[in-house]
């Protein structure tokens, strides 16, 4: 794939996929706007309000260095 595929996919996807699904859940549920709007929404919730809530407000890091780990099978990252 050429690099700018991969460029324009993350515009495209969203804006034709995002639509898709909510049509999906609107018929699955017969209409049922909040149904719809909470089976939608979760994912997006999940994804990126409870990692802002853990990193920004309780302060907890997803990464760790060997060091702060106290691991004695820590493999370091040895990528540039």
């Amino acid at each position: 794939m050429s690099k700018r595929v991969l460029e324009l996919y993350q515009y495209i996807a969203p804006a034709v996929l995002a639509p898709l699904s909510f049509w999906l859940w609107w018929r699955h549920y017969d209409g049922d706007i909040w149904l719809v709007l909470m089976a939608w929404m979760l994912p997006i919730v999940y994804a990126y309000v409870v990692p802002g809530v853990g990193t920004n407000v309780l302060k907890v890091s997803t990464r760790r260095s060997c060091a702060s780990t106290r691991s004695r099978t820590c493999i370091p990252n040895w990528r540039a």
